[in-house]
């Protein structure tokens, strides 16, 4: 969604005024265009790289929770530091995840009031989608999309993989794929390749 989208959204849902106290509000173009569409669906895939907003200190993987109904979008992120409620059906009158007593309200009033950080409280606390891993049918189609944009991955997975440690105490019904906690060590091990990745014009290469 451009910029443009993003504020008429924003308008709609928040009181007069309300729109110019956000901290910060992204677009398209704070997100890393992948080159790849959805799987399975036909529109194209921004990955969100919370690592721009960790970089001035004040935030952290500890004290930050993306909410996104979107699991694709968040390959990059560590584990834990997202939720993803399922998306909103006006048609179905049942729906009260999003209401007054719903269950996104309950986990939300739940992580204010914890003494944990935000990976512990919502590895503690499941709710909504499942996050992105490799017992998923579809975990080759997303390892290609990591492949392509961070060639290193590839290399990790094998060296993992190769490692005696590699998948103890895990089981998954998908053959020759990383463990979960193996795509978490993975991806703690990007950052570098994000901080060279975030200096491209990502826009000016993907998305003319």
């Amino acid at each position: 969604m451009n910029r443009q989208y993003v504020y008429a959204v924003l308008s709609s849902i928040t009181d007069d005024g309300m729109t110019n106290r956000f901290e910060f509000v992204w677009g398209h173009t704070e997100c890393m265009h992948t080159g790849f569409g959805f799987v399975g669906a036909e529109k194209h895939l921004f990955l969100k790289n919370l690592k721009q907003l960790w970089q001035n200190g004040k935030y952290s993987s500890s004290n930050t929770l993306l909410i996104d109904i979107e699991p694709d979008t968040c390959l990059l992120i560590p584990p834990n530091t997202a939720i993803f409620p399922p998306p909103y059906k006006k048609i179905d009158s049942t729906d009260t995840f999003l209401g007054p007593n719903g269950e996104l309200r309950a986990f939300l009033e739940g992580l204010a009031d914890t003494d944990h950080d935000v990976p512990t409280y919502v590895k503690e606390h499941r709710i909504g989608q499942p996050a992105i891993t490799p017992s998923q049918p579809d975990w080759n189609s997303y390892r290609m999309i990591l492949g392509h944009i961070l060639p290193s991955v590839e290399e990790m997975v094998s060296e993992n993989q190769d490692s005696p440690t590699s998948g103890a105490g895990t089981s998954s019904s998908v053959p020759n794929l990383p463990s979960a906690d193996v795509v978490a060590d993975i991806i703690s091990r990007i950052d570098g390749i994000f901080d060279k990745l975030t200096k491209l014009d990502w826009n000016q290469n993907f998305c003319n």
